[in-house]
């Protein structure tokens, strides 16, 4: 009797081993993906500050000029 037991607690084991392996790995990618477009935009926002200011720059020199 306890080694159909066993061989059910060893299959449980498995089986959940197998379903935490999964969701760590989605939530894993899904990260990382949040993390790259989270960057993508940071550096967007950023290199749009860059145009604005060299613009104003620009334009302050041409009105020296």
């Amino acid at each position: 009797m306890s080694q159909p037991r066993a061989r059910i607690a060893s299959q449980l084991g498995l089986a959940l081993s197998v379903i935490l392996a999964v969701v760590i790995s989605g939530s894993t990618v899904f990260a990382l993906r949040s993390l790259d477009s989270a960057n993508l935009q940071t550096r967007e926002e950023h290199l749009a500050s860059e145009a604005r200011l060299l613009a104003d720059q620009l334009n302050t020199f041409q009105y020296l000029a």
